[in-house]
């Protein structure tokens, strides 16, 4: 199989003049071993993916709003201060 590692690295946002050889024959070796797993025989095996999810129930929360705030480093009227990440 033919693997076009130029185009692998640009996916995976890997910024290299040359992409390796080694990185070439891993790719290869997960692709066989991918191959080897799309042929395996899976119907004597029991459906183990259950729904294991719980209800969203609202339930009492133990902290107080000042309690909160006081171990938060930084607050303005009630608010906790966080760093500026997005610019206007």
């Amino acid at each position: 199989m033919e693997i076009n590692t130029s185009y692998l690295a640009n996916l995976a946002r890997i910024h290299s003049d040359r992409v390796s050889e080694g990185l070439k024959s891993s790719i290869a070796s997960i692709l066989e071993f991918v191959d080897k797993l799309a042929g395996a025989e899976v119907k004597s095996f029991k459906n183990t993916n259950y729904n294991r999810t719980r209800p969203d129930n609202v339930e009492n929360f133990a902290f107080s709003r000042e309690l909160l705030l006081k171990n938060f480093p930084q607050q303005q009227d009630g608010f906790l201060v966080v760093p500026q990440i997005l610019k206007k």
